[in-house]
């Protein structure tokens, strides 16, 4: 079910009326539940049998760690039955298939005959995040750092809450668990509103320009060998804006629609795009998973604070974890190791820029400091942006001959501004080009006051209305004849 159909807002419109009419907390958790699992099941509905598994091992296993002292030896075996247990289906159904082939393949150079056999199944809509989700909170429960859940039902909602249920953000127990607990929900004005905006943002996003700049995407990189180093670069640009609208529109959508409820789900994105380093990047960018790979992984490695040589593996060890978890393919290795090897570099070179610094571009300054600060970081933007197209390739380019050569027409560019006979007509090279020139002056304007959605939820209503004919007329005018699935559901 996706987020830009009608059946999606047949279901939205279905539990906003319940929660109103339903006025016991026990009678809206149980329709929450239940609504989650229809929007999952729409898809594949014997597939709820592996989130319901899996809820019941997390649940199971946190409730039995709960029973004992911090520091019995029995809370291990629970932590590593729900590690196990949930890497385990993430493996079978994500890399079974891959490491087969692979293994096939080195048999054969070496005259064995026989093979393994390939799963025949397809990889199940959102394992990667509600597994991670459901993860997280059991090695919470072992740290001590949350108590165990006794409701059953409040679990399950927090593991399938079907707003972010299928790509993100992954969300903490710590963080949404208390907010499913012991109150009726009570739907306010301001949260609809402000919830829409977010909604109508995103769907902006993924219809408008996701879906629109996507065609370019793939009529360059579904046949790149031919193609000259401009267009590769052209569509290395254009993936970066694709992947951006596409993810980043479907976390304002999933946290619109969660506002509108009444509940808090944190920022996934807060403008990649502006970084000045991968580092940079990566503090922004998907947010929900990069920092749990950190708290999960990058501090129980050691973190930085086992000397320098150990900090530069437990960067590279991170950061190819980040890159694999997006799905099983020599491209998604390759991007994991590329923006780890930079990563160590700008730590080595101390490139690495202030992370977290309020005004980066020197905004708020005046005269010759401003000139000089904005100076530095659009030149630090520059390589930064050239090393993230880069990764766009590897992301993107799943075929090891394409991706080699698209990395290396990327690299060792040849000025050819030829177009032969590649099809550009296709892709309506205007359209594009006046949609991502617009888009990119709004997302400078939604940087510069904090979030386009925000700062509509402070206009007057005369200007919130004028604003939402503008976005339905441009909708309805340019609205994609194909659905297309938000990128990140394979993952």
């Amino acid at each position: 079910m996706l987020f830009q159909t009608l059946d999606f807002g047949v279901l939205l419109a279905v539990v906003l009326v319940l929660i109103i009419l339903l006025r016991t907390h026990s009678l809206q958790l149980f329709m929450l539940l239940a609504a989650s699992y229809v929007f999952y099941m729409w898809w594949n509905p014997l597939y709820i049998l592996l989130i319901v598994g899996s809820t019941l091992v997390d649940y199971v296993s946190g409730f039995r760690m709960g029973l004992r002292e911090v520091g019995d030896p029995k809370r291990k075996k629970w932590l590593w039955f729900s590690v196990l247990t949930n890497l385990g289906l993430l493996g079978t159904f994500k890399y079974f298939n891959f490491f087969a082939g692979e293994l096939n393949v080195g048999l054969q150079q070496l005259g064995v005959t026989a093979a393994l056999p390939y799963l025949n199944v397809l990889l199940p809509v959102g394992i990667s995040f509600y597994t991670f989700q459901s993860m997280s909170y059991t090695i919470d429960v072992y740290r001590g750092k949350t108590e165990a859940e006794r409701s059953i039902v409040r679990f399950a909602t927090y593991v399938a809450f079907f707003p972010q249920l299928v790509a993100g953000p992954i969300l903490r127990s710590t963080d949404f668990l208390p907010q499913l607990r012991g109150k009726v929900i009570n739907l306010k004005a301001a949260n609809l509103r402000s919830g829409f905006h977010l909604f109508l943002n995103g769907l902006v996003k993924k219809m408008l320009v996701a879906d629109q700049v996507g065609r370019l995407v793939d009529l360059i990189f579904d046949l790149p060998q031919g193609l000259p180093s401009p267009i590769i670069a052209l569509g290395a640009f254009a993936f970066a804006i694709q992947i951006y609208a596409d993810f980043s529109a479907y976390s304002d959508m999933a946290i619109g629609v969660a506002r509108m409820m009444g509940f808090h789900i944190p920022a996934n994105f807060r403008y990649p795009n502006f970084s000045r380093s991968i580092s940079e990047f990566w503090t922004r960018w998907h947010i929900s998973l990069s920092t749990w790979v950190r708290d999960y992984l990058y501090f129980p490695l050691g973190g930085s604070r086992k000397g320098i040589a150990r900090t530069y593996i437990n960067l590279l060890i991170t950061m190819l974890l980040m890159g694999i978890w997006h799905g099983a393919g020599w491209n998604f290795f390759m991007y994991g190791l590329f923006n780890g090897v930079v990563m160590v570099i700008e730590r080595a070179t101390r490139w690495r820029t202030a992370i977290g610094d309020p005004d980066p571009w020197g905004m708020t300054l005046h005269g010759w400091a401003k000139a000089r600060v904005f100076a530095v970081s659009a030149f630090k933007w520059l390589i930064f942006m050239y090393l993230r197209m880069l990764s766009c390739i590897f992301f993107r380019v799943q075929d090891t001959q394409d991706l080699i050569y698209s990395v290396k027409k990327y690299i060792f560019f040849d000025f050819d501004f030829t177009l032969g006979s590649w099809g550009l007509a296709q892709a309506n090279p205007f359209l594009v080009a006046v949609i991502t020139g617009a888009f990119i002056l709004l997302h400078w304007f939604s940087y510069r006051v904090g979030g386009f959605a925000g700062w509509l939820d402070e206009r007057p209503a005369t200007v919130r209305w004028l604003i939402y004919f503008a976005a339905g007329f441009a909708l309805f005018a340019l609205w994609p004849s194909e659905r297309v699935a938000y990128i990140y559901f394979q993952f």
